[in-house]
């Protein structure tokens, strides 16, 4: 399957630009977005002004080359080491 670019916007209005192919999951074009930035996020896409879930693809969704999707986002700050529970 062809792949093709598509836009990421956050709500800065500032862009990332991936690669995605048809068959990708919307979870799977987080994960890239995710590894684009750099950053430990929990994200939300949308496209159109609705919510795009996580199982579907960019077909089901008629995501074409170019489009931009906005992402609401969340830092998942702090280490892993916080969330460890000391045992005496």
């Amino acid at each position: 399957m062809s792949s093709f670019k598509i836009k990421i916007r956050n709500l800065k209005s500032e862009e990332t630009e991936i690669t995605v192919s048809l068959d990708d999951t919307i979870l799977i074009v987080k994960q890239k977005y995710i590894n684009a930035v750099g950053k430990s996020l929990s994200v939300q896409l949308k496209a159109g002004g609705k919510t795009l879930n996580d199982k579907s693809t960019i077909k089901d969704y008629e995501i074409e080359e170019n489009d931009v999707l906005t992402s609401n986002e969340r830092s998942l700050g702090g280490s892993i080491y916080s969330n460890l529970i000391k045992i005496d």
